[in-house]
């Protein structure tokens, strides 16, 4: 088990130094409950920007033409 967790820590590390594009086909704003269509830009990590049409010369651009993104939703009951 502790191996299986070092290996994931490993691959994990590189995911930090990228940077992406993410191109949904909406967003969803937990606040509004409505379905945005905006992208969202991720660096080392950390999303930088979210807006309509962005663009980058560096970053790997993923398209999700017919995915909806969500916020990471946590229970928080049994903690």
């Amino acid at each position: 088990m502790r191996v299986l967790i070092l290996v994931f820590l490993c691959l994990s590390l590189d995911t930090y130094a990228q940077e992406f594009l993410l191109k949904p086909k909406f967003i969803l704003d937990i606040e509004t409950g409505k379905l945005l269509q905006n992208d969202i830009h991720v660096k080392d990590g950390i999303i930088v920007r979210v807006g309509k049409n962005l663009s980058s010369k560096t970053a790997t651009i993923i398209s999700m033409p017919s995915k909806i993104l969500l916020p990471g939703l946590m229970d928080t009951q049994f903690i």
